[in-house]
């Protein structure tokens, strides 16, 4: 489902001034922006982009009251592999 869909879906016959959290996990971004979230949202504190192909939140609006983000990472950035030397006793 495209996000600016997934967006309307979420409001639920509410104004975006009223929504508090948005959940718009698993939709797809359309070119890999950001599509259909405005500053509309003013009380917005909780947003959540996992898992729909953001390349960029440089569109992302100014949303003063957003506490917390939660977005995707790359599998590559997320397998770092560290190496630790245990001693044995």
């Amino acid at each position: 489902m495209e996000m600016h869909r997934r967006i309307h879906l979420e409001l639920r016959n509410r104004t975006p001034s009223d929504v508090r959290e948005l959940v718009l996990d698993n939709c797809r971004a359309d070119e890999g922006k950001i599509k259909g979230l405005t500053a509309d949202f003013v009380n917005l504190e909780f947003l959540s982009l996992i898992n729909v192909g953001l390349l960029s939140v440089s569109n992302l609006p100014k949303l003063g009251k957003v506490k917390k983000t939660r977005t995707e990472r790359k599998k590559t950035l997320m397998r770092r592999r560290t190496t630790r030397k245990t001693k044995r006793k």
